[in-house]
């Protein structure tokens, strides 16, 4: 049996268990990522989109409502793993409301999402009206090193505001979690914890420019570095923003260097003793001046 063919055979036994396990509450569910598109590993991790009603409040509760069934495809998941890491499912759950008030995540699907189980043609009407409104809108996904990025409009002017999706409360989201980040990094700083401070400087930055990016309608590619993206869209931004970025993208640049070492470190590489108070500080103050210049973008979209 093939690989794409052990694939196809698990899904239909998520299918089955889905079904058993939330009855008549399952709306839909679909497949994305490298599944949904047809070109899995054998340690790709299975994306999927489940679509029900009456789902608890929270991520964590609906986890819990899902591992019973996830617990009974344990069988299912080993029959693809090979010599790699063990093959994972990776949940979203949606209520048929949450699906309408839109987000970003559907932009992964348009074109990939490989929709398993729709009675209703539920999700099929609801990415249907979203593909309309990227080609009205003249969206375009587009490469950016080994990764895409959404382009969702590439004729918006500083100060534009248009409505897709949920972007802008995406930027909103990543700009609050920047400044609670900025918080703990004081913190860290004054009780000495220097790697700490640099690798959580390198995550609050990250959080901050894909921020900017969403803010201008650019759904960024999923890796660290966004800086020279965001240089790239220069026009979008108003003229003293526009100034600011290429420092931006070098503080983007550096910190993403460091992600991996100040956490893990190497074999000869201790981060706890390698990383200098005056490394800390530094990090601290960059990641303050992108708190900065993230609200200039993000503190003046309209709630």
């Amino acid at each position: 049996m093939s690989l794409l063919q052990r694939y196809d055979a698990l899904l239909d036994a998520v299918l089955a268990e889905l079904r058993g396990g939330y009855g008549d509450r399952l709306v839909a569910v679909a497949v994305f990522g490298s599944v949904g598109r047809g070109t899995p590993r054998d340690d790709s991790d299975v994306d999927l989109l489940i679509v029900a009603r009456d789902l608890p409040e929270g991520r964590m509760r609906r986890v819990e409502q899902f591992l019973p069934m996830e617990a009974r495809l344990e069988r299912a998941l080993q029959s693809i793993q090979g010599d790699g890491a063990p093959v994972m499912l990776s949940p979203v759950f949606k209520t048929p409301e949450e699906v309408e008030r839109g987000s970003p995540l559907f932009l992964d699907m348009v074109d990939d999402a490989r929709i398993a189980y729709d009675p209703e043609q539920f999700l099929a009407a609801y990415l249907d009206r979203l593909r309309s409104r990227l080609r009205e809108l003249g969206s375009c996904r587009i490469w950016f090193g080994n990764a895409w990025c959404w382009e969702l409009k590439p004729d918006l002017k500083p100060g534009e505001v248009f409505s897709l999706v949920t972007s802008q409360s995406q930027a909103q989201s990543y700009l609050r979690k920047a400044r609670g980040r900025l918080k703990a990094l004081a913190v860290l700083r004054d009780e000495g914890d220097h790697s700490d401070v640099v690798r959580e400087a390198q995550e609050l930055v990250e959080l901050a420019l894909k921020g900017m990016l969403r803010a201008v309608r650019v759904e960024p590619p999923k890796f660290h570095d966004v800086g020279r993206l965001l240089v790239e869209h220069r026009g979008k931004f108003s003229t003293d923003v526009g100034e600011r970025l290429d420092r931006a993208a070098q503080i983007s640049a550096r910190l993403r260097r460091e992600r991996e070492l100040a956490f893990y470190g190497d074999i000869d590489f201790v981060p706890s003793e390698q990383y200098s108070a005056a490394d800390a500080a530094r990090a601290y103050d960059e990641a303050a001046w992108i708190v900065a210049l993230a609200e200039k973008v993000i503190g003046a979209l309209p709630a």
